[in-house]
């Protein structure tokens, strides 16, 4: 079980990262989150992609996420946290894309 400290440290990173995000930057590090149902699994339409922080370099990128990686504790096989968010279990990974690149998909018209 996380401690309520810890949940609010990863909250703060979050919002506080998302604001750091910018368009112009080379690398975007962007967090994949689901809530895990009763059952143990999470929905596929239940999956959000956010933006966690911008960087000029894929390094610079995997630092920041070995960072994030170090504040959710460890993963599992397929490299997801498991964490307790508002009193709900989430899973997560961290993902490192070139910039451009959204991992939801093309924006539709």
């Amino acid at each position: 079980m996380m401690r309520p400290l810890r949940a609010s440290v990863i909250a703060l990173l979050l919002v506080t990262s998302a604001a750091t995000a910018y368009a112009d930057c080379a690398w975007v590090l962007w967090q994949q989150q689901g809530e895990i149902a009763p059952s143990g699994v999470v929905s596929s339409s239940d999956w959000t992609w956010l933006t966690a922080e911008a960087t000029s370099t894929e390094a610079e990128c995997r630092q920041v996420s070995a960072r994030f990686d170090a504040t959710l504790g460890p993963k599992d096989a397929d490299g997801y946290s498991s964490v307790t968010s508002k009193g709900k279990k989430v899973r997560v990974r961290n993902v490192c894309l070139p910039d451009g690149t959204d991992p939801r998909g093309p924006k539709g018209k």
